[in-house]
């Protein structure tokens, strides 16, 4: 047997038990078993890998011998734990419940230095608040400034509800820091419901910066992420004194909750905390910057946010932000994200414009925007929100679009009073495009302005085209879908979700495909189609047989009709059965969903 996975159950071995000599990997979950019978059971595994614990009973003391484990998972409750034969551990990550009795441990046993002593090869690792407390608690003397060992292998770090007005947690903390010299990550959940309520630390911060001064330098260091923090002056300074960050720091995220419930009312004029967490950071040639600070908060971006000249990645939600006079531009800026972002249409386009290295834009819930892009570099577009209007006016080499608009009784308006071709504006200088998807509303906005005729632009790049609620009734939508597909000559896949609205009563002028489509139409390169939401009407219909007349190479059909529509269902699987195809291998399946 090389894996064995148990559930809700108790496990007693036998005093004739011998070993699984081949056993590699072990899971026991929710599974009640001694002490010494698992510190048996996994002594007498002499090939295991991998280890998932999670014992529904509390473990006093645990001892792991495994001269082969390179991963373990603990989650059970636990008062101490050692690492006796363990030179290939590699992955650890141990999270206790916070109501294991620390009392119970005896000092000296199970400690920080002795607990790392036996992982030379520890590279991620990931501990919680109560494994954390019992290091702590089992050392005789204080918490020493670095381990005996380095732990050379080590990449990531990441610790689990930390009490930062812990000082002894704080000296855990730079210990486990100070001693991996490759680090890479950093990972700190910071549990406030457990952090000390009252007076100012930074004294004792201070005088920890005295002490901890072991003048490493982690040069590897590319990822913090603090997540829960307060964001008080206390937190700054630990930071600041304990991680003495390389000259760049490549990512930096503030989770939720930077500041305590209460302190960000919807965009305000100033936040303390907030600005002097990104002051310090802009101080630091920071690479990424992630700032989101929970669902119902706002808060007003600083001016320093705009002088991070190595800020390669710039993420900011539910914010208001203005650009300063003097603002150059983010020259190495490569990803922008603005989610719910308070910005004036003009200093957006500008924002964008000044970041000539930008390759993927993200753009969500903004209202009633007009917007022109320039980003000559741009690769990745994801737009979301109320466009009043959209121009793509210098992107070229753009490969990805995602666009969702949303519609008001104002946008409605405004798109009967438009002029000019939409669909030239958007697409028409996007000829590297390979992937195209259009939520709501997005063929409604490309057909104004668009007429039937000659298709100046050609992509021949363009292999996924997907399209929401898509109104066949609507002759110009229709054109859109048509002029998209056939302008894509190696177009490999095609979804379309129909709009089950119907309102007209309109007589459909069914000639159309055979009058205005040439019979050597075809799409040469088409493999899939999905359709979905179809309620059979009529020009739903000549499509799918158009579709299935001129692709030679198509080798699935899927066409699911909305729920609502019952009486048509027998009628459009009939059409779809007789409908020619150009294809041999083409497979047509007709899904219909239950109510």
């Amino acid at each position: 047997m090389r894996h064995l996975t148990l559930h809700y159950c108790v496990v007693n071995p036998p005093p004739t038990f011998q070993a699984f000599s081949k056993l590699i990997r072990l899971q026991l979950l929710n599974v009640a078993i001694s002490d010494k019978s698992l510190e048996n059971l996994i002594s007498r595994c002499p090939m295991l890998e991998n280890m998932e614990l999670d014992i529904a009973d509390p473990l006093n003391y645990i001892e792991i011998n495994a001269p082969k484990l390179r991963s373990l998972n603990f989650g059970s409750k636990l008062n101490s734990i050692c690492f006796k034969n363990t030179p290939l551990l590699t992955d650890v990550s141990i999270i206790v419940a916070n109501d294991v009795n620390h009392d119970s441990v005896n000092r000296g046993t199970c400690n920080l230095v002795e607990f790392f002593s036996s992982l030379p090869a520890l590279k991620n690792l990931c501990l919680g608040h109560s494994i954390i407390k019992t290091l702590i608690t089992g050392i005789i003397d204080r918490i020493p400034v670095k381990l005996p060992m380095p732990l050379v292998n080590l990449r990531q770090i990441y610790l689990f509800d930390i009490c930062l007005s812990d000082l002894d947690e704080i000296r855990c903390l730079l210990c486990l820091i100070k001693s991996s010299p490759y680090l890479e990550e950093i990972i700190v959940i910071i549990n406030q419901a457990i952090n000390k309520e009252g007076g100012d630390d930074l004294p004792a911060l201070e005088l920890l910066e005295a002490q901890y001064d072991s003048g490493i330098k982690l040069n590897r260091l590319t990822k913090l992420r603090l997540i829960d923090v307060k964001g008080t002056k206390d937190i700054i300074a630990e930071i600041d004194i304990g991680m003495p960050f390389p000259q760049s720091q490549e990512e930096v995220q503030i989770g939720p909750d930077i500041a305590q419930a209460g302190d960000l009312p919807p965009v305000q004029t100033a936040s303390p905390d907030l600005d002097q967490w990104l002051l310090f950071l802009s101080r630091k040639d920071i690479k990424e910057l992630i700032i989101d600070i929970g669902e119902d908060d706002w808060f007003r971006a600083p001016s320093c946010v705009f002088f991070c000249p190595k800020l390669t990645h710039l993420v900011l939600v539910r914010c208001e932000l203005n650009p300063p006079p003097n603002f150059k531009g983010f020259l190495c800026l490569k990803h922008l994200s603005l989610q719910q972002v308070i910005i004036p249409p003009h200093d957006i386009e500008i924002l964008i414009s000044s970041c000539p290295l930008l390759e993927s834009l993200t753009l969500s819930y903004f209202d009633s925007l007009e917007l022109t892009i320039r980003a000559p570099n741009l690769k990745y577009l994801n737009l979301e929100g109320e466009f009043k209007d959209i121009s793509l006016e210098n992107t070229p080499h753009l490969i990805g679009i995602s666009v969702a608009m949303y519609m008001t009784d104002d946008i409605a308006e405004h798109f009967e009073q438009c002029s000019g071709c939409n669909f030239d504006k958007f697409l028409g200088g996007v000829p590297c495009l390979e992937r195209l998807i259009g939520h709501i509303y997005f063929t409604k906005y490309l057909s104004i302005g668009n007429e039937q005729g000659n298709f100046p632009v050609t992509y021949q790049n363009l292999k996924f085209i997907e399209l929401y609620q898509v109104s066949f009734e609507d002759m110009k939508e229709l054109l859109v879908v048509l002029r998209l597909i056939v302008s894509s000559p190696n177009l490999e896949e095609l979804q379309i979700s129909s709009s089950s609205i119907t309102t007209t009563t309109d007589i459909y002028d069914l000639e159309f495909w055979e009058r205005d489509w040439p019979a050597d139409c075809t799409f040469g390169k088409l493999k899939i189609v999905h359709m979905t939401d179809f309620s059979g009407l009529p020009h739903e219909i000549a499509f799918i047989k158009f579709l299935l007349g001129h692709s030679p190479v198509l080798e699935q059909m899927i066409v699911a009709p909305t729920i609502y529509v019952t009486d048509k269902v027998v009628k459009m699987l009939i059409d779809l059965l007789t409908f020619r195809r150009a294809s041999p291998q083409a497979t047509v399946k007709f899904i219909q969903e239950p109510l």
